[in-house]
């Protein structure tokens, strides 16, 4: 992907679903403090209507993903 840094690989741009654990703990809209922490995901892969990810501010991620589950701490 393309940014104001230069390009960067493997980017991974995420729908998050409305409801979830991450909206949850990171608040509706996102507190972006709490971002500066690691956080752990499952995804799958994106249906063909679901990927309508705008990139106007970027360019095209290297994958495009939907959030099944999310947790703080890495699981076993």
């Amino acid at each position: 992907m393309e940014s104001g840094a230069g390009r960067v690989e493997n980017v991974i741009a995420a729908r998050i679903p409305i409801g979830s654990a991450f909206y949850e703990y990171f608040g509706e809209p996102i507190e972006e403090p709490k971002l500066g922490q690691s956080f752990f995901f499952e995804f799958r892969e994106l249906l063909p209507e679901e990927k309508n990810i705008c990139t106007t501010m970027t360019a095209e991620p290297s994958r495009s993903v939907f959030i099944t589950d999310f947790s703080l701490e890495c699981g076993d």
